[in-house]
C-alpha cells in the first residue's frame, strides 16, 4: 500500500499538527508499514527532518515551477517508522 500525505508547514509549527503527524506514523506503523516517505518543496524548513531521524533520498527540480531568479526544487525522505 502506498500512503501519501501532504500537509502544509511553517514556523512557528503547530503542536497540533506535529501531534497528528506523529499519531499518524503509529497508526501506519500498527498497519504492518515500516518505512514513511514525505517530501517537501524549497520554500519549506527541510533541514529539520535529517535532525529528527529521516534520511533523504532524492534531490530534484521541477522545472514548471522553477524561474529565472528562483529554482524551486524538492527533497524526498524516509524513515524507518518502527525504531
Amino acid at each position: 500500500m502506498n500512503i501519501s500525505v501532504f500537509c502544509g508547514a511553517s514556523l512557528p509549527h503547530s503542536e497540533q499538527i506535529t501531534e497528528a503527524a506523529r499519531q499518524l506514523g503509529h497508526s501506519i506503523a500498527r498497519g504492518g508499514h515500516t518505512l514513511l516517505y514525505l517530501w517537501t518543496d524549497s520554500s519549506c524548513s527541510w533541514q529539520y527532518y535529517p535532525r529528527h531521524g529521516y534520511e533523504q533520498v532524492g534531490f530534484g527540480r521541477v522545472p514548471e515551477y522553477s524561474t529565472a531568479d528562483e529554482e524551486y526544487t524538492y527533497r524526498l525522505f524516509r524513515k524507518n517508522i518502527t525504531q
